[in-house]
């Protein structure tokens, strides 16, 4: 499932129809673009060991040591609902190996 632009904002940035493209045909473009694309725009990168949610904040555990601060936006992916998406950083629970976040 995409988890920076949807099928219909995509169509509507394109200016198509569902005639044209169904949702799942934009969902598949969608979903390779964010698999090729969203590795080269990274300039911290850590994969995600464990996630939870709790009062609508997620924390993550990483497999190695993140270079994440306060404040800052990430991209999270290939967590699932409701962890993917652009989050901020919170000073609450920022460690060598968690972080926690919410909805940017």
């Amino acid at each position: 499932m995409p988890s920076i632009i949807t099928a219909t904002e995509l169509r509507s940035v394109l200016g198509v129809s569902s005639a044209l493209y169904n949702d799942t045909y934009l969902n598949q473009i969608i979903d390779t673009a964010e698999t090729v694309i969203l590795p080269m725009l990274v300039t911290f990168k850590a994969p995600i060991q464990a996630t939870s949610l709790s009062d609508n904040v997620a924390t993550f555990t990483t497999l190695g040591i993140h270079e994440f601060t306060e404040g800052q936006s990430v991209v999270i992916t290939g967590c699932g609902s409701p962890y993917n998406g652009t989050r901020v950083v919170l000073a609450d629970n920022l460690g060598q190996y968690t972080f926690s976040a919410i909805d940017h």
